[in-house]
């Protein structure tokens, strides 16, 4: 994939600068995804990746997690700052970049963010101060034909074990 630009909520979600990045393979990365767009395009494809080696970490345990379930789901809920309204995370996507490949991203830290998006809060008239951390590395890049070969999936979330990244 080419060289491009980050939309502005793209650089909005990054706790400071997004670096550009050359992604090389071998190199595995994860996405999530809503149950309600469990086959799409746009779940396979999305913008918004993370390292499969941090899910990883959370996985085998180091935070307490332990394999996939609930409180695994909220450790990257908060990890990476994803609102409760934006996704269940209930759909695991997982991109193998092959050896020898290479993909343009933007990395950084991804950003605080409310656990109800403000949009979500707008519509519903629900108010919170509840605040999901942010701080763990994210990846944007963009899926073309190419790379959409390279992405497997989706598993379920709960149930998830190590031994699949």
């Amino acid at each position: 994939m080419a060289y491009f630009y980050l939309s502005s909520n793209e650089q909005r979600s990054f706790l400071s600068v997004a670096r550009h990045t050359l992604l090389e393979g071998p190199l595995k990365l994860v996405r999530f995804s809503d149950s309600q767009r469990v086959e799409s395009e746009l779940a396979r494809s999305g913008n918004f990746w993370m390292y499969a080696s941090q899910v990883g970490e959370i996985l085998s345990g180091a935070s307490g997690a332990g394999p996939g379930g609930l409180r695994f789901i909220q450790e990257i809920k908060q990890n990476w700052a994803i609102c409760e309204d934006w996704s269940d995370l209930s759909r695991m996507w997982m991109m193998n970049i092959p050896a020898g490949a290479t993909l343009n991203a933007y990395m950084g830290f991804a950003k605080f963010q409310p656990a109800l998006s403000s949009r979500y809060q707008e519509w519903t008239k629900l108010n919170t101060d509840q605040v999901l951390k942010g701080g763990a590395m994210q990846i944007v890049t963009r899926v073309g034909e190419m790379e959409r070969h390279w992405v497997t999936g989706p598993a379920m979330t709960v149930g998830f074990m190590t031994s699949g990244l």
